[in-house]
């Protein structure tokens, strides 16, 4: 018998967010501060992500397949068998325009994210100018 590992951070935020007591914008930021799996056809170079993503097709929309550990990732490993660690801040803003994410696909910790909410996250992030001379 093994035993249970810890949530992650970004694996209570969603929690949190099917309960409704975190926002869209914190699950988001949570996702973009967390360091998640990206499975792949083949293995990246280092600091790369994979060149062949793990995509999920509905008919009308696609969607990239993230994991919030490697543990969530093994029933998908067969047909993809290379893992990547990457920062979340890294695929959101690396992300084509149009292309949306799901997190743990088939598991009850997990969500999809429509693109649009990550290009608008995306823009006000990068939009956003701190100044420092007050």
């Amino acid at each position: 018998m093994t035993a249970a590992r810890p949530a992650t951070p970004l694996e209570r935020a969603i929690a949190r967010a099917q309960q409704g007591s975190v926002s869209p914008a914190t699950l988001l930021w949570t996702l973009s501060a967390s360091e998640i799996i990206l499975l792949g056809t083949t293995a990246p170079s280092a600091g790369a992500l994979p060149a062949a993503p793990f995509l999920l097709e509905d008919g009308t929309k696609t969607l990239l397949a993230l994991f919030t550990h490697e543990e969530r990732a093994l029933p998908f490993r067969e047909a993809h068998p290379a893992a990547a660690p990457v920062l979340g801040m890294t695929v959101l803003t690396r992300l084509p325009e149009g292309l949306g994410i799901i997190v743990n696909p088939g598991s009850r910790l997990g969500c999809e994210i429509p693109a649009a909410s990550i290009s608008e996250f995306v823009g006000e992030l990068m939009g956003t100018v701190i100044d420092e001379s007050s």
